[in-house]
């Protein structure tokens, strides 16, 4: 639509769907062709590909987490809804609690300007440790340049 000129308006990121391109990931790593995915988007569609999370890595975040720093390990919820519509840079509480231990939820974005330091849903360890034995890296379906 923006390549027609036409705008996209507003929408609701919890009905989106993985594209064909997140089911060929998928498949891939079903075939064991792909050992591991890193991903910028914090859309959430990579996991509903059916992408296993231990072969993820969302080093933005995934907008459908939240954690409770409270727990250990942090008790993570999967939501069916984006909890970021409170928060916002350097405020990451989701305004809900725990059921466990009654602390703050936090999000998992990762903020232009700040430094991810969740084990997961960002899996940085398992990213690094994979692509440093790895025999190819694909970069799919980005420009890598933030603006």
């Amino acid at each position: 639509m923006l390549q027609k000129g036409q705008p996209l308006g507003a929408h609701d990121l919890s009905e989106a769907e993985p594209t064909v391109t997140h089911m060929a990931i998928a498949e891939l790593h079903r075939n064991g062709q792909i050992a591991h995915v890193v991903s910028q988007n914090c859309d959430g569609l990579h996991l509903r590909s059916g992408l296993p999370r231990r072969s993820l890595s969302e080093v933005h975040g995934n907008m459908f987490i939240e954690i409770c720093k409270g727990c250990k390990p942090p008790r993570e919820y999967i939501r069916l809804f984006d909890v970021t519509e409170r928060t916002s840079l350097h405020r990451h509480k989701t305004g809900r609690t725990c059921t466990k231990c009654c602390h703050d939820l936090n999000d998992t974005i990762i903020h232009f300007g700040e430094r991810g330091t969740l084990k997961s849903p960002l899996n940085w360890t398992k990213a690094i440790a994979v692509a440093k034995k790895c025999d190819l890296i694909l970069c799919i379906g980005s420009s890598l340049k933030a603006s």
